[in-house]
């Protein structure tokens, strides 16, 4: 869950500051989890038995370390592909839109009857 929020907020950064070039940065991290996947199987096999001999801590720590990488590119794609999706348009539109203090929160049943 790391990897998939510091991925968001990189992704965030970057489709502020790419802008057009933004499909190209989409596709170059969309390229770096492919090639995590292709190369995942060596690389388990390997962090397995460099850390055999580890404590559990420590092989947990190197896990979870290696792992922090795909998670990180997974998280960005998301905010790459749709700079201006749903949720961040709800969110600036929530911002900007007066208060409605003159409407009534309470259900019409709550309140004092007309007279």
């Amino acid at each position: 869950m790391l990897g998939l929020g510091v991925g968001s907020l990189a992704g965030g950064e970057l489709s502020k500051r790419l802008g057009a070039r933004l499909l190209i940065a989409f596709g170059l991290v969309e390229v770096g989890i492919g090639l995590f996947g292709l190369l995942s199987l060596r690389l388990f096999a390997f962090i397995g038995s460099f850390t055999s001999g580890w404590s559990l801590a420590g092989a947990g720590l190197a896990c979870f370390l290696m792992l922090l990488v795909p998670t990180t590119l997974m998280g960005a794609t998301l905010r790459c592909s749709s700079p201006t999706g749903f949720a961040a348009r709800a969110t600036s539109a929530a911002r900007s839109e007066p208060s409605t203090s003159s409407t009534p929160s309470a259900p019409r049943s709550a309140r004092s009857p007309r007279r």
